[in-house]
C-alpha cells in the first residue's frame, strides 16, 4: 500500500512492504503547515523541535478507508451485541481491560491520534456469580507522544523517586503490564489494575492543576475518567484482605479529600483502617509472622499511614477517632532496613513527624469528642444550699468520690468575683442580676485559678444574694445551684477536657425587701481604676475594631448556619434540632451581628480598661449586664489571637461574641455562664445550652473553622 497513508506520528518500517524509494510524508503538522514551511513528520517534526515548541507540534486526524476481512466484521458486530447484552444485564462485577481482537486475515491502517495514544475499554462480561475478575489491558506500545507531553510537566523540576520497594515493585509490573499487552497476554490483578487507575487518576489531578491558570476555564476541575474506571474495578470482598487492597483504599481517600470530598475520604479511610484490623497490622505479635524484611517494613508503613488518615479526617470532622493508642502496639516504620536505603533520608523523617503528630492529635480528638451526659451520670460532687439569714445562703460542695479534682472554680459559687453564681427566681421570674458575666481563658491557666477538692472533702462558702441580685420585692425566692466545673488532674494546672456536674437542692428564701434594700451591689464596692470611656486608644483601638469587625463575620455565617444548616452540628451544640430553639439562636445570633458591626451607635459600651477591677487571674472579658457594659482585660490583648481557624479554640473575635450574647440590650434575656469550655458546654441540656454564652461562641467558631 502506498505510503503516503502512513501514520507520520508512528512508523513501524518492521510492519510495511518494502519500497524502492522513500517518499516524503505529504501530512504536515499543523504548525509547518500554518507556517508553509516543510514538515520533516516524527513528533516533534524537525522544525517544532528546532524551534522549541514540541508542545505546539500536533497532526491533523483524517478519515481513511481501510481494508479488512468480512470475517473480522463479523466478530466485530458479535462482540458489540454481545456487550450491549452485558450492560443491559446490569452486572458489574466481572470487568475486563481487553485487548483489541488482530485482524489475521486482512490489514487495518489505525489512525493518526489513536497510535499516538494509549487506550482502555473497560467491558463487563455479565457474569454476576462470579467473585473473580479477569483483567487485560489494551495499549499501543508506542506512548512518545504521551511520554513526551509527560515529560514536559517536569522540564524545570529535579525527578527524585521515592526509591522505596513499593516504588520500584509498581514500576516493575507496570512495565510486566506493558510487555504483556505487546504481545497480547492478560493481567488476571485486579486489584492492582484497580490501583494502577486510581495513580493515574491522581496524576491527572495533580497535572491539571500544575497548568497554567491563565488557559483554563473558570469552572474548569480535573477530569475524573481514571478515577470512576478504578472505582467500577474496586474490591469489595472483606473476608481476606491484602495490603494492596488497603493501599487502594488509602488512595480513594487521598484522591476525594484532594477533591474536597472529606467525607467521602473519611469513609475510604475509615474501610481501610477495618480491613488493617483484619489481618493484625496495628498488632507486634501478627505482623512479626512476616518473614520477608521488605514485606514487614512496607506493612508497617502502611498501618502507620492508615493510622495516619484517620487521626486527621476525625480531628478535622470532629468525630471519634476509630482505634485508640492502647489498641496498638506495632513499632513505627525502621530506617534501618538496607531495602529501603534509597528512601530519602528527610523523608523518612517527615512520614515519622506524621505519625508523631497524629498522635498528639489523638491525644486532642479523645478530648474533644468525649460527650458526658451530665443529665444521666452520677457526678461526685454533692451540693447543698442551706440559708443564714434574710438574703444569705451557705452553700457547701462535697466530693463523694474516690478521685481528688482541681477545680476550676471561677464562674461558679465558689468564685469570690460578683459573678452569677446561683439561680435566684421569684414567682418564676429571675431575679435581675447585678454583678459582672466573665470569659475566662481555659489554656496558660495559673493555681489562681483552681481549687482543689480532695475525695470526701467539702468547701464551705458564704454568698450575699443582694449583692448579685435585685431583691425589690418581699416574698419566697427560689434559690439553685447547678451547672458544671471543667477540672484538671491534682496538682496540675492543664484541664482535663471533662467536667463535673452540679445540681443542689432548691431552697426557699423568704426576703424581706426592706433589708435587701440596705446591702450594697457588689461592683458598686469595686474601685474604679480608671475613669470610664467610651473609646480605646492606640494599639488596643486597633484590635478592638478588628475583633468587632470579625465577631460580625462569625456571628453573621453562625446565624445562617443555625437557620439552614447542618441539624447535627446545631445538636452537638445545642442538644436539639427544634426549630423553636434554631430560630432562638439565630435571632441572638443576627442581633451579636447587627452591634459588632456599628463602633459608635451599638447597644452596648466597649471599654480597654479594667473599669469594676474584674480583670483577675484569667479573666478575658467581662460584661455588666445591668448596663450593657463590656470591659475587656489586658489578657485579651496579650495572649488572644484575632481570629484562629483551630477548632475550640480561643480568640479575640469569638471572646467579643460571648461577651456580646450577655448583654441584654442586644438581645435579651442576655446568656448566663453555664459551662466554660468545649467539654462543659456540650454537656449541658438543651434549656441551659441556650442560655450558654460559651455555646455561641463555640458554635461559631465550629462553623467558621469547619469542625
Amino acid at each position: 500500500m502506498a505510503n503516503d497513508t502512513a501514520s507520520p506520528l508512528t512508523e513501524n518500517p518492521s510492519d510495511e512492504l518494502p519500497r524502492k524509494r522513500v517518499k516524503r510524508n505529504y501530512v504536515a503538522c499543523r504548525r509547518c503547515h500554518s507556517q508553509k514551511i516543510k514538515c520533516s513528520g516524527g513528533l516533534p517534526c524537525g522544525s517544532c523541535s528546532h524551534a522549541k515548541k514540541a508542545q505546539q507540534c500536533r497532526y491533523p486526524s483524517r478519515d481513511r478507508k481501510v481494508t479488512v476481512m468480512e470475517r473480522y466484521l463479523r466478530t466485530l458486530v458479535t462482540e458489540n451485541a454481545a456487550f450491549k447484552q452485558a450492560q443491559s444485564a446490569g452486572s458489574s462485577l466481572d470487568r475486563t481491560v481487553r485487548n483489541a481482537p488482530e485482524a489475521t486475515d486482512g490489514t487495518l491502517q489505525a489512525d493518526d491520534e489513536m497510535q499516538s495514544q494509549p487506550t482502555v475499554t473497560i467491558v463487563s462480561k455479565g457474569s454476576s456469580s462470579e467473585h473473580e475478575r479477569q483483567i487485560s489491558f489494551e495499549a499501543s506500545t508506542v506512548c512518545t507522544s504521551f511520554g513526551d507531553e509527560l515529560l514536559s510537566c517536569f522540564a524545570h523540576e529535579e525527578i527524585r523517586p521515592d526509591g522505596t520497594p513499593a516504588h520500584e515493585a509498581f514500576m516493575e509490573k507496570l512495565d510486566q503490564l506493558y510487555r504483556d499487552a505487546s504481545i497480547g497476554e492478560r493481567s488476571n490483578d485486579p486489584v492492582w489494575i484497580c490501583k494502577f487507575f486510581v495513580v493515574l487518576a491522581l496524576g491527572e489531578l495533580y497535572t491539571n492543576q500544575s497548568q497554567d491558570r491563565n488557559k483554563e476555564t473558570k469552572n474548569s476541575i480535573p477530569r475524573t475518567n481514571y478515577f470512576l474506571t478504578a472505582i467500577g474495578l474496586l474490591q469489595d470482598l472483606y473476608e481476606e484482605p491484602s495490603v494492596q487492597q488497603i493501599e487502594n483504599l488509602l488512595l480513594f481517600s487521598f484522591y476525594s479529600n484532594a477533591l474536597g470530598r472529606t467525607n467521602s475520604a473519611y469513609v475510604y479511610g475509615g474501610i481501610a483502617l477495618r480491613l488493617s484490623l483484619i489481618p493484625g497490622l496495628h498488632r507486634r505479635k501478627q505482623i512479626d509472622q512476616i518473614h520477608d524484611e521488605v514485606e514487614l517494613e512496607n506493612s508497617r508503613r502502611v498501618w502507620w499511614t492508615v493510622y495516619t488518615f484517620d487521626r486527621i479526617y476525625s480531628s478535622r470532622l470532629g468525630r471519634p477517632v476509630t482505634i485508640h493508642d492502647t489498641d496498638i502496639d506495632v513499632p513505627i516504620p525502621s530506617h534501618s532496613n538496607n531495602d529501603f536505603t534509597h528512601y530519602h533520608r528527610s523523608r523518612y523523617h517527615l512520614f515519622i513527624m506524621k505519625v508523631t503528630l497524629s498522635q498528639l492529635i489523638a491525644l486532642a480528638t479523645t478530648a474533644s469528642c468525649t460527650v458526658i451526659d451530665l443529665d444521666k451520670r452520677a457526678s461526685p460532687l454533692d451540693v447543698t444550699l442551706t440559708p443564714l439569714g434574710n438574703t444569705k445562703v451557705k452553700a457547701a460542695v462535697t466530693n463523694n468520690g474516690d478521685v481528688s479534682y482541681n477545680l476550676f472554680y471561677k464562674g461558679t459559687f465558689l468564685d469570690e468575683a460578683p459573678v452569677d453564681k446561683l439561680h435566684v427566681t421569684s414567682a418564676a421570674a429571675k431575679a435581675p442580676f447585678t454583678g459582672i458575666l466573665q470569659r475566662l481563658a481555659t489554656t496558660q491557666l495559673t493555681e489562681e485559678s483552681f481549687k482543689p477538692l480532695m475525695a470526701g472533702q467539702t468547701i464551705e462558702v458564704e454568698v450575699e444574694l443582694a449583692e448579685l441580685y435585685e431583691l425589690s420585692t418581699s416574698g419566697a425566692y427560689s434559690v439553685l445551684a447547678a451547672g458544671s466545673v471543667p477540672y484538671a488532674e491534682l496538682n496540675s494546672t492543664v484541664l482535663s477536657g471533662s467536667a463535673l456536674s452540679f445540681s443542689s437542692n432548691t431552697l426557699s428564701v423568704d426576703v424581706d425587701a426592706a433589708e435587701a434594700a440596705k446591702v450594697e451591689f457588689a461592683v458598686s464596692k469595686l474601685e474604679k481604676r480608671t475613669a470610664i470611656q467610651s473609646d480605646c486608644t492606640g494599639t488596643k483601638l486597633t484590635a478592638i475594631r478588628s475583633a468587632l469587625s470579625n465577631c460580625n463575620r462569625l456571628a453573621t455565617a453562625a446565624a445562617t448556619a443555625a437557620t439552614s444548616g447542618s441539624a447535627s452540628k446545631f445538636q452537638e451544640y445545642f442538644k436539639t434540632t427544634s426549630s423553636t430553639t434554631r430560630n432562638t439562636v439565630a435571632a441572638r445570633l443576627r442581633a451579636v451581628a447587627s452591634d459588632c458591626a456599628s463602633t459608635t451607635g451599638g447597644k452596648t459600651r466597649t471599654y480597654c480598661t479594667d473599669i469594676y477591677g474584674g480583670c483577675s487571674s484569667g479573666v478575658l472579658a467581662y460584661t455588666l449586664p445591668s448596663n450593657n457594659y463590656i470591659a475587656y482585660c489586658p489578657l485579651f490583648f496579650s495572649d488572644l489571637p484575632g481570629l484562629t481557624g483551630s477548632c475550640h479554640a480561643q480568640d479575640q473575635a469569638t471572646t467579643v461574641l460571648h461577651e456580646e450574647t450577655h448583654a441584654p440590650g442586644v438581645y435579651s434575656p442576655g446568656t448566663e455562664d453555664n459551662g466554660y469550655g468545649y467539654s462543659a458546654a456540650t454537656s449541658l441540656s438543651s434549656s441551659r445550652a441556650v442560655l450558654n454564652a460559651d455555646s455561641y461562641a463555640l458554635y461559631a467558631n465550629a462553623i467558621y473553622s469547619g469542625c
